[in-house]
């Protein structure tokens, strides 16, 4: 067995709101924290320096400089621990053939989330994966978040990553004039970050489904699957075969509250803003874009204006659909993001104004390119009579009768427990002809045993260990499963050695068999990716594959390629084989610890308060 050490949970306590993650498929997170950290400003190990000039077989004659500390590795002990603890363990066994000694350390999910974002410098690389809310289907959110005034101690990049060259474009992209320019420049920016080595990415994201065929009939599952809190289509069209309703298991907290804005998941709410409402725009089954109560939009200005024409449409009371209602969700939404609507944002609106009743007009103080995908597909139509008290009072809000706008009505609501939604006549797009009945489980155990004794007819977000389950102990079961559009990887903590090194970081993603664990994690579904752009190929703003850098096309691995980038970069190896620094390698951190980087270490995007600076 090759030598590795597997050290207890040791962290600081972090905030998940930072990361924007979610847990994976295989668990959730208690957001708990344990405690404090002794970790120092090189990741905690204590490699401790042995170098010299022996050189070694594979060191040549060169001399070497301080040998390379062991590797420390955080990864989620409460989040996808099956997924991420088996694919570190291939990881570090494969690490091992050029000379890396990988310390694997199991941090709590929020813990691990404050060591990275908050710059603690408690390890050299983390495991990471995020989840894939519709929100994310805009590139803005997983491109923003790598930039150069996003790292430091008061940031929010995972692996405190400064790079100007990125940082502009990365930003760019979000005012840019208009989508095709949009396009160029998410591309120059994941371009830049794949040649730099940023991110390695191990394996894919899986959403795996089950239904069972003796009760229904599956639809609407396209390439995004069974997963509803992106796909809501597979309500929509998966036929029950036994009765007119759907019954399929949601989170608990779906049914906690009618004045669903003030729900913190931003995956739940896509129930309330998909079916009992319809948005302005919408992602289909497939991630594509599509209109749904907007019927066309004009820009002007640069798309600084945006002016939308309405759908002929109603709410299930019969009321119309207005530029009026249009003005005030929007406003509402804004006038409260962040505390009270944890996933409302505030777009940079100048006004909004009515045209007429079916024609609202958006200007903007600049050009604001996720308001599409982002703000507009994300949130569905308020009735603006049945919600105007909201506007003073967001948090304390309640009614009795939740008037929607979308292809289901709201027929029962139990607190804490279900809700019943009968089919809302005379939707300008989808028409469908049967119930669905949505029942809160507080854990997946209760939801399987549900699924296995006939009471529900379609599971979805399942863990490999429930898959299993259902495999071994159900004859009518049939699995779906889909390549979400996020993926794991490995987030090198850049400004320290020996993450800082760029042919270290290459190296890293040249020597571990991507094979082994795409076909251990999730069944090997899925694409791999032998790249460094968190967005995976199935991502409908993913850069074309010829602007991405690969680090290798070899599904089992490198090692010997990865030694030559060593080599080729002065490092070397010992005659135990542990690998060495160059001799005259700078190992002093890229910006001090406990400090933000800025214009004083010579960043000239950034201020000198770490604050980013357009270039003229």
């Amino acid at each position: 067995m090759k030598r590795r050490r597997l050290l207890q949970t040791i962290g600081a306590a972090g905030a998940a709101g930072l990361a924007g993650c979610g847990g994976g498929s295989d668990g959730g997170s208690d957001g708990s924290s344990d405690g404090g950290s002794d970790g120092s400003s090189d990741g905690g190990s204590d490699g401790g320096s042995d170098g010299g000039s022996d050189g070694g077989s594979d060191g040549g004659s060169q001399e070497l400089g301080e040998r390379v500390p062991n590797v420390v590795v955080e990864y989620w002990s409460n989040v996808a621990d099956r997924v991420m603890s088996q694919s570190i363990e291939s990881i570090a066994n494969d690490l091992e053939e050029i000379g890396v000694t990988l310390e694997i350390k199991p941090v709590q999910f929020l813990t691990q989330i404050g060591n990275s974002v908050n710059d603690k410098r408690t390890h050299h690389i983390s495991y990471w994966t995020h989840s894939s809310p519709p929100s994310r289907l805009d590139p803005n959110e997983l491109t923003a978040k790598f930039t150069a005034d996003a790292a430091g101690p008061e940031g929010s990049s995972p692996t405190n990553y400064v790079s100007c060259e990125y940082t502009h474009p990365a930003l760019a992209q979000a005012s840019a004039a208009s989508e095709d320019e949009r396009a160029q420049l998410v591309n120059e920016a994941w371009s830049i970050g794949t040649e730099d080595s940023m991110a390695i990415v191990t394996h894919p994201r899986v959403s795996t489904g089950a239904y069972n065929p003796s009760l229904v009939e599956i639809g609407g599952t396209g390439s995004a699957g069974m997963k509803p809190a992106t796909n809501p289509y597979v309500y929509f069209e998966t036929t029950p075969t036994e009765n007119d309703m759907l019954r399929a298991a949601v989170d608990p907290q779906l049914v906690t509250t009618k004045n669903f804005p003030t729900i913190s998941s931003p995956t739940i709410l896509n129930t309330w803003n998909h079916l009992v409402h319809s948005s302005l725009v919408e992602w289909d089954e497939n991630l594509e874009l599509q209109n749904m109560l907007a019927e066309s939009f004009e820009e002007a200005n640069g798309g600084k204006e945006i002016t939308v024409t309405l759908r002929d449409a109603q709410f299930h009371n019969g009321d119309q659909i207005t530029a009026e209602d249009v003005k005030f969700t929007f406003e509402l939404l804004a006038k409260h993001s962040g505390s009270v609507y944890p996933s409302a944002n505030s777009p940079p609106y100048e006004s909004i104004e009515v045209v007429d009743d079916r024609t609202v007009t958006f200007t903007f103080t600049q050009s604001h390119r996720p308001i599409y995908g982002l703000t507009w597909a994300r949130w569905g139509i308020f009735h603006k009579e049945s919600w105007q008290s909201a506007m003073e009072a967001p948090a304390e809000f309640t009614f009795d009768s939740l008037v929607g706008s979308g292809p289901f009505e709201i027929e029962t609501f139990q607190q804490g427990s279900f809700m019943t939604l009968t089919p809302s006549d005379g939707h300008p797009v989808h028409n469908i002809d049967h119930s669905v009945q949505l029942q809160g489980f507080a854990d997946q155990q209760s939801a399987l045993q549900a699924f296995q004794n006939g009471e529900l007819d379609m599971l979805s977000q399942l863990s490999p260990s429930a898959t299993d389950t259902l495999e071994q102990n159900m004859d009518n079961v049939e699995f779906v499963e889909a390549p979400e559009f996020t993926s794991y990887h490995l987030y090198p903590q850049h400004p320290v050695a020996p993450s800082k090194f760029g042919a270290f970081r290459q190296a890293i993603g040249m020597a571990f068999n991507r094979q082994q664990i795409h076909d251990v994690t999730f069944r090997g579904a899925g694409e791999m990716d032998f790249t460094a752009c968190v967005m995976s190929p199935t991502h409908p703003w993913r850069p074309p594959e010829e602007e991405l850098t690969k680090f290798t096309d070899e599904a089992q691995g490198d090692p010997e390629g990865a030694k030559q980038v060593l080599r080729d970069a002065g490092w070397g190896w010992d005659d135990q084989g542990r690998l060495h620094y160059p001799a005259d390698a700078d190992l002093s951190p890229v910006y001090p610890e406990g400090e933000e980087p800025t214009s004083e270490q010579g960043f000239d995007c950034l201020d000198s308060e770490g604050k980013y600076v357009a270039p003229n």
